[in-house]
């Protein structure tokens, strides 16, 4: 198969946040204080463009993003390569202070975890644990395979 730069069309948004919507677990990859990589997998929730999840506050990625605020998200399915597909994206993380927007999120990722399962504790048991809530603001993009026999692509959120 020949792939032509001209026959080559972007993946589309919505494409790419209806499949980010569907999975359940995502990797997170921060960097150390001195350069390895630290990389989890880790429920999550998207808010319109951002990114939301949690973790223990003494967990090396919390450290890692209160340092630097580096961090790689990846979402991938699917068997190898042409069959597979994917998201990269890369972004600032933050932890959120806002009371409000953390319970926002501990909501919303306990209802998409245990929908059907254990709804009932998501509105009547909440209880404050010692996790943090992260916000990541996407600063660029990468979607592969979303339509078959199609090349990767790219996507630039800027």
């Amino acid at each position: 198969m020949n792939w032509r730069q001209d026959a080559l069309e972007p993946v589309k948004m919505d494409q790419v946040f209806r499949y980010i919507d569907n999975q359940f677990f995502m990797r997170a990859a921060t960097v150390s204080l001195n350069g390895k990589l630290h990389n989890i997998p880790s429920n999550f929730i998207r808010f319109e463009d951002k990114i939301y999840f949690d973790a223990d506050d003494a967990s090396i990625k919390i450290k890692n993003i209160r340092r630097n605020g580096k961090i790689t998200l990846i979402w991938n399915s699917g068997k190898p390569f042409f069959d597979s597909r994917g998201v990269m994206m890369k972004g600032r993380a933050k932890v959120i202070s806002d009371k409000d927007l953390e319970w926002k999120v501990y909501d919303a990722i306990n209802e998409k975890s245990f929908a059907g399962l254990r709804s009932s504790y998501t509105f009547y048991h909440r209880q404050p644990f010692p996790r943090v809530k992260i916000e990541v603001e996407p600063t660029e993009m990468f979607a592969f395979h979303f339509e078959k026999g199609k090349p990767i692509r790219g996507i630039n959120t800027k």
